[in-house]
């Protein structure tokens, strides 16, 4: 959202060409609002936030519950740690050079026009 606004705001008032967001989740959430006001609140930073125009909500949930599945409780095993995990050791090596190849393209994607 950060490069959004940032496009947006080179366009000035002919910000017809800012690209369209869809932002959906399951819950907003309250932000630990410890009153409705402020989880109003918290739902309107938001929407400003993403530059909504529009907030929707499920009305009819039957259709929905088709869907819904329960998760069932059980105990989690633990494994304990092991001194040698060669399957550790290799994911370990490929995340870091992921990471590693990674930084310089982060920075180039910020540094090159969102809307081109």
């Amino acid at each position: 959202m950060d490069l959004y606004h940032i496009e947006k705001e080179k366009l000035g008032a002919s910000n017809t060409n800012v690209p369209q967001i869809v932002g959906m989740t399951a819950s907003i959430g309250t932000g630990k609002a410890k009153s409705s006001e402020k989880a109003r609140d918290h739902v309107f930073e938001i929407l400003a936030n993403l530059d909504a125009d529009k907030l929707q909500k499920v009305e009819n949930t039957e259709n929905l519950e088709q869907y819904l599945s329960i998760p069932q409780e059980y105990d989690p095993h633990i494994v304990p740690d092991r001194d040698i995990d060669p399957f550790r050791d290799v994911l370990e090596a490929l995340m870091n050079k992921l990471e590693h190849s990674l930084r310089g393209k982060l920075v180039e994607f910020q540094k090159r026009d969102f809307c081109r």
